[in-house]
């Protein structure tokens, strides 16, 4: 690989046509710079084929939020594996993930149709709304929609203008509510980075992390990337160092809290794998502080 430089300059020049290389290079300099880009250089750097083993994702979800509230990072409050049948039957207060016949590990919220096989189904958190939904709609930096914003069509009401401020604040990718929630995607092995449509906001601008269906078994050269990048920036030590209190005692008791649904699979090894992670992720800590 080149230096994430050039890296994030190829792309520029890819993606804009008309750039001349000094304004790429200029651009992937100052985009380089911002913690958000080191701490999420997993997903810009290495692509999908670069990723090892998927993780069962009903076992994916389940440990993560396990796992994420340990750290004390907010996630949905309710979820549930259930059958198509019992799927159909929930009140709409629910989203429902379904994996399409052949695609088992592809488990996703198709908007209009109907769930079948084994689903899982989160409630909707009340009073809050994804990021995205609140950049187009609060906010008004964004254009367009998304089929999820119907459930978040009462957010903007009764907002005054001192809580949207929070809530432009609590948004930046750059301070710590959000490096939170990347670094511990980062821990989780997560197959893509934060983003507008994984993390909600809610109107007392608390940010929640959702959607941590797709993960992968890593060898720990995506948190050796990441950790040669941090380059002594309080931020990003600050939310590493969250993660890296956790023990192992919390592994193995979320690993414990994933239901033992058929769907899940054998669970056997993941204890150990999280742990000698976090092990990793402890000594890559050391070095950079």
């Amino acid at each position: 690989m080149h230096s994430p430089v050039d890296e994030l300059t190829v792309r520029s020049l890819a993606r804009f046509p008309g750039i001349s290389f000094r304004d790429a290079q200029s651009q992937a300099d100052e985009l380089w710079r911002k913690p958000s880009t080191r701490l999420c250089s997993k997903w810009l750097l290495l692509s999908k084929k670069d990723f090892s083993s998927p993780v069962n994702p009903f076992v994916s979800e389940f440990l993560a939020q396990s796992i994420l509230r340990r750290i004390g990072i907010h996630t949905v409050e309710h979820t549930i594996i259930c059958t198509e049948k019992e799927a159909r039957e929930l009140t709409r207060d629910f989203v429902v993930k379904c994996a399409r016949p052949g695609l088992p590990f592809d488990l996703k919220w198709h908007p209009g149709e109907v769930p079948t096989g084994i689903c899982l189904a989160s409630r909707i958190v009340p009073n809050a709304a994804s990021l995205g939904y609140a950049a187009r709609q609060v906010l008004k930096v964004r254009n367009g929609n998304d089929p999820s914003d119907k459930f978040y069509l009462g957010f903007k009401k009764g907002l005054t203008s001192d809580e949207i401020e929070s809530i432009r604040r609590a948004m930046d990718f750059d301070e710590t509510p959000y490096l939170r929630i990347a670094a511990a995607r980062l821990f989780l092995g997560s197959g893509c980075t934060p983003h507008l449509g994984n993390i909600l906001i809610t109107q007392k601008a608390a940010l929640i992390s959702i959607d941590h269906v797709h993960s992968y078994l890593e060898n720990g050269e995506d948190l050796r990337l990441v950790f040669s990048s941090v380059n002594r920036d309080s931020r990003l030590l600050e939310v590493l160092g969250r993660v890296a209190r956790l023990t192992e005692n919390d592994i193995r008791a979320s690993v414990e809290e994933v239901p033992r649904h058929a769907v899940c699979g054998q669970m056997s090894g993941i204890a150990e794998y999280f742990c000698k992670r976090l092990q990793l992720w402890k000594r890559l800590l050391a070095v950079v502080q």
